[in-house]
């Protein structure tokens, strides 16, 4: 890893949006299975546990779901 300003490439891996863009912190959920049902069933569920995380902490989240499959290999 290294430090860098990667706004740029942040925005356009969050489909261009500038919120996404200027957050202090972002997760990436990445898979390799090949069956799409159970890498999207185990992001739901992460991305849940994180929404139940920081509403109880009273902190602001938001999420974003994007499929890149041909566009990222």
């Amino acid at each position: 890893m290294k430090a860098d300003n990667f706004s740029h490439k942040v925005s356009n891996l969050c489909l261009n949006q500038a919120f996404a863009r200027d957050s202090a912190v972002i997760f990436y959920f990445i898979s390799n299975y090949k069956n799409y049902l159970s890498a999207i069933e185990i992001a739901s569920f992460l991305g849940q546990s994180m929404y139940l995380f920081n509403s109880y902490w009273d902190i602001r989240c938001s999420s974003i779901s994007a499929f890149y499959d041909d566009e990222n290999q």
